[in-house]
């Protein structure tokens, strides 16, 4: 049997194949012809063919002692294309190493005109289990071995899924953080169980212990960067009081301090082995609770805060069973290890847990979710491609091929000595900010697929200095390329792009964090450890507080009459610049310095701006007239104190805590007159509650609801520069919905909506929520013309804009039926209210204490769940809710106490019949399963009417037509047209309605067989509907036949 944990040994592994692959036959054959024109690749070989599957295994030799997986993995894609190969399981072995890859790997294969296959390609997709003597093996077993012969091909593509590996591992992970904050595992001076401090310190040390685990990845001669005999289960075991003993002085006084630097106390041959990092990472903030003593060499709180060491040794067996990459993963290439990436699921999960005392998440309460993988490289590459093709006037199959990762394409195109130059020049020039970072998703992206671009056109980084260092003496000039030349060049380029060309903003520190520990992570790959150099040859990371910044994105500097740096004339931006600058790279005393130096500046700014708003009221005079004055004055004097506050938030640039306002000058000096590009997937779900005065005047787009991703969008693009690009992912709603009319009124006649996608369903895990990308550019066109990306974004076609009154933005086809349908009618949401149920319970955990079987008290009301609402029937299935404001989420009493529609929430989008509703007049109560629909006082429409309407084929044509996903929404329901039609007129569909509910509620209806009686009712609805909204009989016949 194949042991995964040992070298590959080619004859076990055919006995593996033989039992994985269904009829698997072996056919050797000699690939190392054209292997011979690869630089990585020296053999290549054949070893069998699954005829189920038509997948092919292979055998591939490299000559690296790591698997160098841009340049090996581009030269196999080659190598399957040349031999019409499009599925492959393919053996990676290493001549220098014992560890091996196997991947599973696929390519489109293109056809010319003949129908003949060509050597070139598209979509290519490497997943890869690490295996072997130094491989942790636990995930592939289950996938490879456990879990048996492969079934299909779908089969095949789940056991490599990357999100086996992310769930399984973040499912663990969480155990282990609520033992830290309501386990009993973690104890923090004056804190409780579940305390926001808690949560932050628990995720923070996950986060900091994660990341020293990534640096274990990286080796020299002397061991890893962080030893075993520091972190490691055989570590806590040897070390008692492992947290104060170990950890404490690891993060604190030996990462965070050069080793000439360290106490006396931190001096050993071991600790010597950890560099020196810098970078803000392992600062000590004020809910660590460190402060260490140097009389008793000790923590002061060593009573106060402790942690479990039994906590430490079941987390880090948990690390040691899986295998970690520090690089990071691409859509093309995913090895099924824990990469940096997930430190951000994690962030993003963690932040999501429930708050015991609110019953909400903070995810929800900022209205952020974790943008997939393939979603971020998507919009990286559309708006990073059109920057490039507007600064180099390239045409767009060139950019294209430039961007993407299958470097295959890029033989159909010759670049120019001017084309390679250019693009460098524009990337040199790129300014990218994400507005709502989260946790790096989309800055992380970028910065890969820019060091990409910059590899195709600069291989030797020729271009890229001679442009950087173009200003310089010639004396300074070739110490300085000396300097450069000793890291690579991948090094290089990464700390050029993080210095100059990504930013990031948000409002929740930890977020932040984890922004500036992936991009350390990404630098530290890069990085060749030589034990015979200073620190291990390791470079003292950036300070990335002036990169990723931690502050409220939407409220804008209180500039007032005077802004913080005053005039044009005012030193203080000359400064500020320069002190930002020398701080991104200095360490040690310089690094001391210039934040001292960046803090007296900002402190004395904030000093001349609040004595600048006091000097107001200070000269008014005496008191009666003062009095008068004040009293007269008191909004202009109000708003100056909330300019005060906000300017003292100004201070928590370097405290890890919110300022409350942002701008560009403030936080990033070197970014002048805005951004290239602006890219991200902003908070929705949630409203604005405060300072809605200050967004009424701030914000034209200020209407209806204060929906937060609304305001984003008109920051987004207020931030860029002239002719810059705005891309975003965000519900589809905006498009559409009245109180986004100023909005979309703002977009038409201020910038220029060039691109916009189909709506996107369940794209996001933890949010059932229709979504779409789009993409504007700061610049008013004359076009109306845009885009309309399909919703597997893999093709595109042009509509045109056409403004009314609401300036409605259109993304589907016209549907001739669709529209006849929409004649005349109003919408459901203007004649009724909808509520989606009551959520009895916070969490899951709860116990169901208001739920019973009999009614127990006079609040116990019958309730309903989806399930028992059929078309035209309510079934009760016998259970009871005490209902009240004790619920989680009750909804107001007179939602059930009057007659309703229930409609079921959860209906498979591939049903003919999407909306299933039927009459409650017995006052149910209901949870989240339905949505209620009330008529508004007023209105003349009989409810058994739209009971008709709607369960009718004519309106879940139209419904299916726009809704595809299988939660049905109440914005969706409010968006429904229903004819405009008399009572009189409306009391023959509702006679047949009467005879159906007859049916229906009689004692020995089975809902599941209705009787031939009721089908022929409904169809007799159906006619009258069809006539009722003006079908033609081929229309008619089209709604019949639709599927």
């Amino acid at each position: 049997m194949i042991k995964l944990n040992e070298k590959y040994n080619s004859e076990d592994f055919s006995v593996f194949i033989n039992d994985f692959l269904p009829d698997y036959r072996v056919e050797e054959k000699d690939l190392s012809r054209e292997a011979e024109k690869c630089k990585i690749i020296t053999s290549a070989r054949e070893l069998g063919h699954s005829q189920d599957l038509d997948v092919y295994v292979l055998e591939i030799t490299h000559a690296r002692n790591s698997d160098p997986r841009v340049t090996l993995t581009a030269e196999a894609f080659k190598l399957l294309a040349i031999y019409g190969i499009d599925k492959a399981l393919v053996v990676f072995k290493s001549e220098n190493s014992d560890n091996w890859r196997l991947s599973y790997m696929t390519i489109t294969l293109d056809i010319d005109e003949k129908s003949k296959i060509t050597k070139s390609f598209s979509n290519p997709r490497r997943y890869s289990f690490y295996l072997g003597p130094n491989a942790k093996v636990r995930t592939p077993e289950k996938q490879l071995i456990e879990k048996g012969v492969i079934k299909d091909d779908g089969d095949l593509l789940g056991r490599f899924s990357i999100e086996v590996v992310n769930k399984e591992f973040y499912k663990e992970i969480q155990k282990f953080f609520d033992l830290l904050v309501g386990g009993g595992s973690l104890q923090l001076p004056s804190q409780t169980n579940n305390s926001p401090e808690m949560k932050d310190f628990a995720v923070r040390l996950i986060g900091r212990i994660m990341f020293c685990w990534f640096l274990k990845q990286k080796r020299g001669d002397k061991g890893s960067l962080i030893p075993d005999e520091l972190l490691s289960g055989f570590a806590v075991i040897k070390n008692k009081n492992y947290y104060h003993g170990v950890l404490e002085p690891l993060f604190f006084e030996l990462l965070n301090t050069s080793k000439d630097d360290r106490n006396i106390s931190f001096r050993n041959d071991l600790f010597d082995l950890v560099p020196y990092l810098n970078g803000g990472l392992f600062n000590p903030q004020a809910g660590d609770f460190y402060d260490f003593d140097q009389l008793s060499y000790s923590s002061r709180y060593i009573n106060t805060l402790a942690i479990k060491d039994e906590w430490f040794v079941e987390f880090f067996k948990l690390l040691e069973t899986y295998n970690f990459t520090i690089d990071e993963n691409t859509v093309i290439d995913q090895e099924l290890s824990v990469d940096p990436e997930m430190l951000g699921i994690i962030f993003e999960n963690l932040l999501g847990e429930i708050d015991t005392d609110t019953g909400e998440s903070s995810r929800k309460k900022t209205g952020s979710f974790y943008t997939p993988r393939p979603i971020v490289e998507y919009m990286v590459d559309k708006s990073l491609g059109q920057y490039l093709i507007d600064k180099t006037g390239m045409e767009e199959k060139k950019i294209e091929a430039l961007i993407s990762y299958n470097l295959d394409d890029d033989k159909q195109f010759i670049y120019s000595d001017d084309e390679r130059v250019a693009v460098v020049r524009a990337i040199n020039n790129l300014r990218v900010i994400d507005p709502a970072c989260g946790s790096g998703a989309f800055p992380i992206g970028m910065l890969q697929k820019v060091l990409h671009v910059l590899r195709c056109v600069d291989e030797d980084c020729e271009i890229w200095f001679a442009e950087k260092l173009k200003d310089v003496p010639d004396m300074i000039r070739e110490k300085i390329r000396e300097n450069y030349q000793a890291k690579s060049f991948d090094y290089t380029r990464k700390l050029s792009i993080i210095k100059d060309s990504i930013f990031g903003v948000d409002i929740q520190h930890i977020a932040v964090e984890v922004s500036r520990l992936r991009c350390f992570l990404t630098l530290i790959v890069e990085s060749e450890i030589d034990d015979a150099k200073t620190n291990r040859n390791i470079d003292p990371l950036p300070n990335l507080d002036f990169k990723f910044v931690c502050a409220n994105t939407l409220i804008p500097a209180p500039e007032g009459n005077i802004g913080l740096f005053g005039d044009a004339n005012d030193t203080f931006q000359r400064e500020f610049e320069q002190e930002v600058e020398k701080y991104f790279t200095s360490s040690g005393q310089k690094k001391s310095d210039a934040m001292n130096k960046i803090h007296r500046l900002i402190d004395q700014k904030i000093k001349e701006k609040i004595s600048h708003i006091t000097n107001f009221s200070s000269g008014l005079g005496g008191d009666k007239y003062k009095e008068a004055i004040v009293k007269k004055n008191k909004k202009k004097i109000d708003n100056q104190i909330n300019e005060m506050a906000l300017w003292e938030s100004y201070k928590n640039i370097f405290e890890n805590k919110p300022v409350d306002f942002f701008e560009i000058k403030y936080f990033f000096p070197n970014v002048k007159n805005g951004f290239d590009i602006c890219i991200g997937n902003p908070p929705y779900g949630e409203t604005i509650k405060d300072n809605k005065i200050l967004f009424k005047e701030k914000y034209l787009c200020t209407e209806g609801k204060f929906e937060i991703y609304k305001y984003f969008i008109e920051r987004g693009a207020d931030i860029l520069k002239d002719g810059g690009i705005l891309t975003y992912i965000t519900p589809n709603t905006w498009l559409t919905l009245g109180y986004f009319k100023k909005l979309r009124k703002l977009i038409f006649e201020k910038y220029y909506l060039y691109k916009i996608s189909d709506v996107l369903y369940n794209i996001f895990q933890s949010a059932t929520v229709d979504t779409n990308i789009f993409f504007i550019k700061k610049e008013k066109s004359k076009k109306h013309d845009y885009h309309v990306i399909s919703s597997d974004l893999k093709s595109e076609k042009i509509k045109t804009f056409v403004a009314d009154d609401d300036f409605i933005i259109p993304v589907k086809d016209n549907d001739r039926i669709v529209g006849v349908i929409e004649k005349d009618t109003v919408l459901l949401g203007t004649i009724s209210e909808i509520w989606q149920g009551l959520i009895a319970y916070g969490s899951k955990n709860q116990t169901r204490e208001f739920t019973s079987n009999t009614k127990d008290t006079e609040y116990h009301r019958k309730l309903l769940y989806g399930g028992d609402v059929g078309k035209y029937n309510i079934g009760w299935s016998g259970e009871y809710l005490k209902f009240g404001k004790w619920l989680h989420r009750p909804r107001p009493s007179y939602i059930y106490d009057n007659p309703k529609l229930l409609v079921q929430r959860i209906r498979n989008p591939q049903l003919n019949t999407r909306l299933v509703v039927a009459l409650d007049n017995a006052g149910y109560i209901n949870g989240t399963g339905l949505s209620n629909i009330l008529l508004l006082p007023g209105k003349n429409f009989d409810m058994k009417f739209l009971l008709a309407i709607l369960n009718s084929s004519t309106i879940n044509y139209w419904f299916k037509f726009y809704f595809k996903d299988v939660n049905i929404k109440p914005e969706q329901l409010r968006k429904i047209p229903i004819k405009n039609t008399e009572l009189q007129k409306q009391k023959d569909i509702v006679k047949i309605v009467d005879r159906i509910l007859a049916i229906t509620s009689s004692e020995n209806y089975n809902p599941k067989n209705p009787p031939a009686e009721q089908k022929e009712l409904e169809k007799e609805i159906d006619k009258m509907v069809y006539k009722l909204y003006g079908l033609s009989d081929e229309e008619t016949k089209t709604v019949e036949n639709y599927e």
